[in-house]
């Protein structure tokens, strides 16, 4: 069964339902969508060569093999019928593109800490008093 999905806020959702996700925005000159999601589902994540818009988490994708980057449509259909007959391949880039999503966690957490670091500076008692 294929889903297409071509809704504002659902992208989570069909990632979620999906065994493989192809990323549109990415066979055309478009710069691509958001990779992310779902590898954060831990499914196998398929895009076009058009990435520049996640040049970071392609390029940690690529590299831990939950990627596959197809040049064309035909090539994006061989690598679907390859990972549903092989699911060793499967399971690997399933397992990959979720560690890629862990170990790039707690985003918000880093950026409070640089923030109360860096820039945020704590009402002294003396100024606190009016």
């Amino acid at each position: 069964q294929i889903v297409l999905g071509d809704t504002m806020g659902e992208l989570l959702s069909f990632c979620g339902a999906s065994d493989i996700t192809f990323v549109g925005g990415s066979l055309v000159d478009v710069g691509g969508h958001n990779l992310i999601e779902p590898a954060a589902w831990g499914v196998p994540v398929l895009s076009g060569p058009h990435l520049f818009n996640f040049t970071e988490v392609s390029r940690l994708l690529d590299e831990a093999g939950g990627l596959a980057v197809c040049a064309d449509a035909g090539e994006l259909a061989a690598v679907v019928v390859k990972l549903l007959a092989d699911p060793e391949q499967y399971q690997q880039m399933s397992a990959a593109a979720l560690a890629v999503t862990e170990a790039n966690r707690g985003a918000l957490d880093r950026l409070t800490a640089l923030f109360e670091s860096q820039i945020y500076q704590p009402p002294t008692q003396a100024s606190s008093r009016h």
